[in-house]
């Protein structure tokens, strides 16, 4: 036994070290209940934080399924939507590469047949070149001078259209300047009250040359020399004549050298420099001087267009501004102007290529020029009956001095005579038809 019966304190000690012992293993109970229910509490606690991790792990599954799912509905839309596009256009660019194929076999089916067409056509026109009239309005081939050679021999840079229209305008304000200055209704008084500012700084001492008027086969001759200017305007009326027919015969006429000569003997050079449209073409033309002691050059822009005009009613001639007009009447044709382009710096001018019957020593003057040739035909504006047509010559030279000026005034007379016996008629029939006695002039 645990007891010690030899000492009697020893049993009181023992039980209260047994009561002391029960005490301890009370507190020791109580210590580990305590610490059981702590550690309940901390499994709870951790179980509730497990439950509420569960929890939320399930639903952020459902939230990523089901965005998943609208991510995959969006693509597959999407995916969807680009498929069909693309199908379609797929079907549209699969058109359009049959329409392709389609218009490249037309046109090479037309490309044969208009290379047939050709070939025929050429064959034919050298079958019967001989018999047939050609179909290009001039009756001469045109040949052309290279830009190289306009440019050193001319001093010519290629117009454009708008070139031609400032051109024209300025040569249109030239001649009415002209005729408003020499016709009768316009002539200034000896005050020369009628004469404009240009007049007046051309002449500071307001002098007014005189205009030698007179008449020759038919012509109102109207001349007037300013120092190294002679201006002019020479007026004629026809019975019976084609003002389109005179339009093309005057328009062909001066578009080659031969009849350049024809109609201005003294031509000896004419070069084709450009070809602006149809009805617009650049020239350079070489004059030689009677005496042969110049050259006189020019680079012209040679124009065509139809006109309209108005009709005074006292029978003067049209274009006479301060007359009455006649309501009745009405004048329509065309016009053939010419302007000289010559270049501002004229030091680097050649002779060359050289032309037979010109020195190569001999002096170069660029002479400038504007002229018009006036074709209207003036009929009734009620019956559409013809009445008369007018040809009307005006314009202005400058061939560089007062004695080249009053040898023009003598030699424009001359040109006019020789292109009315080549483009119209002979001034004056000798021989009457049978069925008209009178002299037509």
């Amino acid at each position: 036994m645990w007891l010690n019966w030899k000492n009697p304190h020893a049993v009181m000690d023992l039980v209260a070290d047994s009561e002391s012992g029960s005490a301890l293993e009370m507190r020791r109970q109580k210590n580990r209940e305590s610490m059981r229910r702590s550690r309940q509490r901390q499994r709870d606690q951790l179980q509730l934080l497990r439950d509420a991790v569960a929890d939320l792990e399930g639903q952020y599954n459902s939230l990523r399924l089901r965005s998943d799912s609208s991510e995959n509905q969006n693509a597959n839309s999407e995916s969807n939507r680009k498929y069909a596009e693309a199908v379609e256009l797929s079907k549209q660019l699969g058109a359009e590469n049959l329409y392709l194929k389609a218009s490249i076999q037309y046109q090479a089916s037309w490309k044969l047949e208009l290379r047939r067409v050709m070939e025929t056509t050429v064959a034919l026109d050298e079958y019967t070149a001989s018999a047939s009239a050609p179909p290009s309005p001039f009756p001469f081939k045109l040949e052309f001078m290279t830009e190289q050679d306009a440019e050193s021999v001319f001093g010519f840079h290629p117009l454009t259209n708008r070139d031609v229209k400032d051109i024209i305008l300025q040569n249109t304000n030239t001649i009415k300047r002209v005729q408003h200055q020499l016709l009768p209704c316009n002539i200034p008084s000896n005050d020369n009250s009628g004469s404009d500012s240009e007049n007046d700084e051309e002449m500071p001492n307001k002098v007014v040359e005189p205009i030698d008027h007179s008449e020759l086969f038919g012509w109102d001759l109207r001349r007037r020399v300013r120092r190294n200017d002679m201006e002019f305007v020479f007026t004629k009326r026809f019975k019976k004549l084609s003002v389109s027919e005179l339009m093309q015969k005057a328009w062909v006429n001066e578009m080659c050298l031969k009849g350049a000569q024809v109609v201005k003997y003294d031509v000896q050079r004419l070069e084709m420099l450009q070809e602006v449209n149809c009805n617009a073409f650049v020239l350079g033309r070489d004059v030689r001087s009677p005496d042969e002691t110049p050259v006189f050059r020019t680079t012209l822009l040679r124009y065509r267009m139809e006109t309209t005009g108005e009709v005074p009613a006292n029978n003067s001639p049209l274009l006479c501004e301060e007359e009455p007009l006649d309501s009745n009447l009405r004048a329509t044709g065309f016009v053939i102007g010419t302007q000289s382009l010559n270049p501002a710096d004229n030091s680097g001018a050649k002779l060359l290529p050289e032309r037979a019957g010109i020195e190569p020593s001999a002096r170069l003057v660029w002479a400038e020029l504007a002229h018009s040739i006036e074709m209207l035909q003036v009929s009734d504006r009620e019956t559409g009956e013809d009445k008369y047509v007018q040809v009307r010559w005006s314009g202005k030279n400058n061939y560089g001095s007062p004695f080249d000026a009053h040898r023009n005034a003598a030699d424009m007379v001359t040109t006019l005579m020789r292109w009315e016996l080549g483009t119209i008629a002979p001034a004056i029939q000798l021989i009457p038809n049978s069925d008209d006695a009178e002299v037509t002039l």
